[in-house]
């Protein structure tokens, strides 16, 4: 490991060459990949206990740059090491720090507030394909709607706040539109509010919902809804309910199967090198009415709580 001096600058050529070959010949790489384009001039690329800062300056709108790339410990405060490279573009200096961690795509891609335009960012990333997009606690509305509009194709998305809001009733057409795109796996969080309508056109693999009202009836309509063949493409349905659920009242008249809560099944979703896994203990096995699809119906009661899953099996 090498320590240097806060203000101490090293150019690529002359440190870069040394450090990337013993990265490459020990092929080093980190637990996780995130990238976010956050405050007006910096980039940054974490990594468990590693991370990388881009300092971008002199911003030009044709994407040329002139910036440097501090490496560094998180674990202490001594500054590792610092590249210094002109005439760099964004993208340039993401695919040189991934590849210099033997990566080739961050795990999560994150925007924040700041003077980058989020069409500049999807512009500067010239095709850089992305697993999962973040949206930052400072991005307000029409940023994080703008962030949406420009990056349509992300297959992963977590999404903190619903920007159609603005204060009023949501925005159904807009909302509709946003949730019925292609996703391998979405999350709404807590100031996305979500009701049965909303879910049922969500279009995604991998559904987490923070924010519901979902009753005991709705339950049930999203049982039959999908023995019907809504929500097509789901694999995996997650909420808590602030309230317990009763086992026999949900499945009264819809036919299914009791699992022993003995059985324990596991379910892997990967997403290019990445993976995780969910499990289902026990449960109700319902078909869909052309038999063609199963799934799993979990409840797991707490004290004044439920957290319900769906799992659809192959």
């Amino acid at each position: 490991m090498l320590f240097i001096d806060n203000d101490f600058r090293m150019t690529i050529a002359q440190c870069s060459k040394k450090c990337y070959n013993l990265v490459k010949s020990l092929n080093l790489k980190a637990d996780m990949i995130e990238v976010s384009v956050e405050e007006s001039y910096v980039i940054h690329v974490n990594s468990g206990s590693f991370e990388t800062v881009v300092i971008l300056q002199n911003i030009a709108l044709d994407t040329m740059l002139v910036g440097s790339v501090l490496a560094c410990d998180v674990n202490q405060d001594d500054l590792d090491v610092t590249w210094e490279k002109p005439n760099n573009r964004v993208i340039d200096w993401i695919r040189f720090v991934l590849d210099l961690i033997n990566e080739k795509v961050p795990y999560t891609f994150e925007i924040g507030d700041g003077e980058y335009e989020p069409e500049w960012i999807h512009g500067s990333l010239n095709g850089f394909k992305l697993r999962q997009l973040l949206f930052s606690d400072d991005c307000d509305d029409e940023r994080a709607r703008s962030i949406i509009e420009c990056f349509t194709t992300v297959p992963m998305i977590y999404i903190k706040r619903n920007p159609y809001l603005n204060g009023q009733p949501i925005e159904v057409e807009q909302t509709s539109k946003f949730l019925m795109r292609n996703y391998e796996f979405i999350a709404l969080g807590y100031e996305f509010p979500m009701d049965i309508d909303l879910l049922l056109i969500t279009n995604g693999i991998y559904i987490e919902i923070l924010n519901h009202n979902f009753s005991l009836k709705n339950l049930r309509v999203i049982l039959k809804s999908w023995m019907n063949g809504a929500l097509p493409n789901l694999q995996y349905l997650c909420f808590e309910m602030n309230q317990r659920v009763n086992q026999d009242e949900l499945m009264h008249g819809i036919h299914h199967q009791v699992i022993s809560q003995e059985i324990v099944r596991e379910k892997i979703f990967n997403y290019q090198t990445d993976s995780f896994t969910v499990r289902a203990r026990g449960g109700f096995n319902i078909r869909k009415f052309n038999q063609q699809q199963f799934a799993t119906v979990d409840l797991n009661n707490k004290r004044a709580s439920c957290y319900f899953q769906l799992f659809v099996w192959d």
